[in-house]
């Protein structure tokens, strides 16, 4: 048997890197594998567009490093050797070749039909441009098979592979499919041949989730696919494995669908929890506008907002969720959720001194922020004035604030705000901490009562908005309940990082577009409980 059966995972890891190269290429896609794949599937990728995928390996210079790659000492020979690919003196020429080969391209998970299989069946749908070009897919992977097998009325191959793996693939016209369990291949196939009435896109997850939106890359998972993996019980991160069925059982699970692009200029994610989970209220919000953006300056690199309803319920809601997580940290019986021993959220507020229960049902809006000047913002939008002096009676009374030095304050109009200093801090920053109308605001890392009274006075102004390149601002603009921005080489030599030598050894067209990254976006929650967030980078 040849080098590539007697690796375990080989065949798949192989297919699974042609997927992710290739893609799907077809503009007409009168039928997908969403129709023809069973409506219990776990997973689903599903690629597609060809051409834009080599547009996208080029313009961000991975092609470069593919053939770099492929150019190594011995791999070239090794990859010849062991998938049956004679590789052109320019590997782009046999890149483009495959990628020519297929149209789209499909990888799902399902669960086993097959009593005693303990992992989840994992298939590749290729689907080529005519049946020639799949006859010669499959010469490549299927020259290595162990035997020729029939699956109910179909012709298949069997691939041996270590630790009794093993997988089927079989032709119809221009359709390859390879599976790791007989069963579900023999399902998926004869669905290729005659596609069902009811499939995927008619569950009623999927419909939940998947819009009318679709990318160039999408994928959707259903909640049961945490379960299946569950099921393994393989501890992870110091989690004890014990304890995870409780805590799923207990919360549930969640739908997620994302739709994206190969240049990653447009990203869509919407993600619901199963019907039933106490985590259902955190998905409650009505759009809204966020008024604390118009306080950012024009150098602000880095912006998140949320609306806040209900925020005393779902803060009570939160902490029960945090107690159980940690908890299962921590060692539990079969079966059990584990005792958490001290309380986190108590000792955190022991800490600040006051109840986070009593600081979430005062706040509408909370926004963090990062500017050239004055430095780093947290807001708190109160209800009203009289509850934002309360959120800022709150923060003044954190007895961490005793170790600093008082000094004086800024004041713009009726606010002021105190300051704190670290003593001895070289730089000399400043903590600023106090009320503006009907928000608690508390600046860190400010060089003096100057930048912060700058700051007060153009508050309303909108200088942020004013200064984001078109994108971000079609994204922050939007109606929602939660929007983000970030401009990353702002952030990073913010942090005392030079962001020219930490992409120097990347190829020059991503360090570029990772230096000129500025990504916005916005979310909100839909009917049915269902989160959905749009992320946007721009043109490359």
């Amino acid at each position: 048997m040849l080098a590539l059966a007697r690796r375990r995972l080989l065949i798949p890891a192989a297919l699974v890197a042609l997927v992710l190269l290739v893609g799907c290429g077809g503009k007409d896609q009168p039928q997908t594998m969403g129709n023809v794949l069973p409506t219990d599937t776990l997973a689903w990728l599903h690629l597609d567009d060809l051409p834009a995928l080599e547009s996208a390996l080029e313009s961000y210079g991975l092609m470069d490093l593919l053939v770099e790659e492929l150019d190594k000492p011995g791999t070239r020979e090794e990859m010849e050797a062991e998938l049956g690919i004679v590789l052109a003196e320019d590997p782009r020429v046999t890149i483009h070749a495959l990628l020519q080969e297929l149209v789209r391209a499909d990888v799902s998970a399902h669960v086993p039909l097959h009593e005693g299989t303990e992992h989840p069946v994992a298939v590749v749908h290729l689907e080529c441009i005519d049946e020639a070009a799949a006859g010669r897919v499959m010469d490549l992977i299927g020259k290595h098979a162990d035997a020729e097998i029939t699956v109910g009325t179909h012709m298949a191959f069997r691939i041996d592979a270590e630790d009794d793996l093993s997988f089927v693939l079989g032709q119809h016209g221009a359709h390859v499919v390879v599976a790791t369990e007989a069963e579900r291949w023999g399902e998926i196939m004869g669905a290729v041949i005659d596609p069902p009435l009811t499939a995927l896109v008619d569950s009623e997850g999927y419909q939940r989730v998947v819009g009318s939106e679709a990318g160039q890359v999408t994928a959707y998972v259903a909640p049961d696919f945490q379960t299946e993996l569950r099921g393994l019980g393989v501890p992870h991160g110091g989690i004890n494995a014990a304890a995870m069925g409780p805590l799923m059982d207990k919360y549930g699970s969640e739908y997620t669908y994302l739709a994206m692009d190969y240049l990653l200029s447009r990203i869509l994610m919407r993600q619901a929890f199963t019907e039933g989970s106490p985590l259902e209220p955190l998905m409650v919000c009505a759009d809204g506008e966020a008024e604390l953006m118009t306080w950012l300056p024009a150098s602000t690199f880095l912006y998140e907002g949320w609306l806040v309803e209900n925020g005393r319920a779902k803060m009570e809601l939160i902490q029960e969720l945090i107690t159980d997580a940690l908890g299962t940290m921590s060692e539990a019986a079969p079966g059990q959720l584990p005792p958490t021993g001290d309380d986190p959220i108590a000792t955190a507020e022991g800490m600040i001194g006051f109840s986070m229960l009593d600081l979430a049902e005062r706040v509408r809006e909370v926004a963090l922020a990062g500017a050239d000047a004055p430095g780093w913002l947290i807001m708190l939008r109160a209800h009203d004035e009289i509850q934002a002096q309360e959120i800022t009676d709150m923060f003044t009374g954190i007895p961490a604030l005793a170790m600093l030095a008082e000094g004086a304050p800024a004041m713009v109009g009726d606010t002021t705000l105190r300051s704190f200093a670290w003593p001895g801090d070289p730089e000399g920053r400043v903590q600023f901490i106090g009320r503006h109308a009907d928000t608690m605001l508390m600046a860190i890392n400010v060089a003096d009562a100057a930048a912060m009274e700058a700051f007060l006075g153009q508050v309303g102004s909108g200088g942020f908005l004013g200064a984001v390149p078109t994108h971000a601002s079609r994204q922050l603009q939007q109606p929602g309940c939660g929007w983000g921005y970030l401009e990353l080489s702002g952030l990073l030599t913010t942090l005392d990082q030079n962001p020219a030598e930490m992409f120097e050894d990347l190829p020059p067209a991503l360090a570029q577009r990772l230096r000129g990254l500025r990504a916005a976006g916005h979310g909100r929650l839909l009917e049915g409980g269902v989160s959905e967030t749009v992320l946007e980078t721009g043109a490359p």
